[in-house]
């Protein structure tokens, strides 16, 4: 996978802003970041797949649970023995759990083991990598359970410059399109400006392929008729 500053550097040397001692003159390094976040949210947005994974999360004592990020949860579906899980509305949790940070009872089998499997789960409204599960897990049990996990979070910045970007390798090239668009958008009092971004931005979604006419008609904001205060020329006839 290519880290944050591979994306960054590449980008930045196709707008020709990387001359020896003068590199991310015109575009920032923490611009050219943003924009890749930026990039990774359209992407997903059409296809939300491809940012979801199934992975095994090892709970903690307790009903408050957080996934490191960028990591957030979509749902939890099954213990380790294969129970499914349920999901619950926060609100009802957090009125009939009101002791989310204690510990659960330990619950032993007949033969005297401790046992634990999650019944439900309810996801922060504020934060997705932070859910809680009911009951709570008792202390000295680090139980296994089964869910879906986008690995989207709340985008990259100059602090991940070394991290890798998770995302398939087919979708590079829309993305360094994607981040020239962005770059030259900045700039559309210039006609050839504003030409490079067109061109960059309708590559973009060509490679995811959809049609850039209505992408653009709907980020001007001009549907049905009605006219929105981006660009006018954007229209879907």
């Amino acid at each position: 996978m290519k880290t944050v500053g591979q994306f960054c550097t590449e980008a930045s040397g196709q707008l020709n802003d990387q001359y020896v001692g003068r590199e991310f003159t015109r575009w920032t390094r923490a611009q050219l970041a943003t924009y890749l976040s930026y990039a990774i949210a359209e992407i997903a947005g059409f296809n939300p797949d491809e940012f979801t994974y199934t992975k095994e999360i090892t709970l903690v004592p307790g009903s408050r649970q957080q996934l490191e990020p960028p990591d957030e949860l979509i749902s939890l579906d099954s213990n380790a023995n294969g129970t499914g899980i349920t999901q619950a509305d926060i609100e009802l949790t957090r009125a009939f759990s009101p002791y989310e940070c204690c510990a659960g009872e330990v619950v032993l089998d007949a033969q005297g083991n401790p046992v634990y499997v999650v019944k439900s789960y309810s996801i922060d409204q504020k934060s997705a990598n932070t859910f809680y599960v009911d009951p709570p897990v008792p202390e000295g049990m680090n139980p296994v359970v089964t869910g879906q996990v986008s690995s989207l979070g709340a985008g990259y910045n100059l602090d991940m410059w070394e991290e890798p970007v998770a995302v398939d390798n087919k979708y590079i090239p829309a993305i360094i399109d994607y981040m020239q668009a962005r770059a030259y958008e900045i700039d559309m009092e210039s006609p050839l400006s504003a030409r490079n971004s067109q061109i960059h931005f309708q590559r973009f979604y060509q490679m995811l392929g959809i049609k850039y006419k209505a992408e653009a008609a709907q980020r001007a904001g001009n549907i049905g008729g009605v006219v929105g205060s981006g660009d006018p020329r954007a229209r879907i006839a």
